[in-house]
């Protein structure tokens, strides 16, 4: 059957294709070591806000029992209260800095199964493109544009030929 044999070598071209743009879009690093990074710096975050809020309940007890009546005690004890939740709030800092790095990491898979995705929509149209292949990736890396910014469907399509 010429059709099927036809249909077999057109698909052997485009995974083939598929699979030399894949191999171009490896990550910077251990292979594979990306994602579970992510979800380590996840567990942390949890970790850290779950021992903040637990730092802030337990200063905001100490001052909700605090005795007025004994004013230089009650002074101190919500005085030592508040520095420990100020302490506590430090969190924000660390948990922004590894949900950054997350970002970063989900934003680069992002950008890899976007070209993934254009180059397989652009294969499977029968369009095998110029065979030039992205060279400069930056604007992958800066992760999924905004309306009006970035690079277009049409440019993807064109940079992964």
């Amino acid at each position: 059957m010429p059709d099927r044999d036809a249909s077999r070598r057109t698909f052997t071209r485009l995974f083939q294709r598929a699979r030399r743009v894949v191999a171009r879009l490896q990550p910077n690093g251990p292979p594979g070591e990306r994602l579970p990074r992510a979800i380590r710096e996840m567990h942390a975050v949890i970790d850290l806000t779950d021992s903040a809020a637990n730092a802030i309940m337990a200063a905001a007890e100490q001052i909700a029992r605090v005795d007025l009546s004994d004013r230089d005690r009650a002074k101190t004890t919500i005085a030592r209260a508040c520095s420990q939740i100020f302490e506590a709030c430090a969190f924000q800092d660390i948990t922004s800095q590894r949900i950054n790095k997350v970002l970063r990491t989900l934003k680069f898979v992002n950008c890899r199964l976007a070209v993934v995705q254009a180059a397989w929509a652009n294969l499977s149209e029968g369009n095998e493109g110029t065979g030039t292949s992205p060279t400069d990736t930056h604007d992958f890396l800066a992760g999924p544009a905004l309306e009006g910014e970035g690079l277009d469907q049409m440019q993807v399509n064109r940079l992964v030929g």
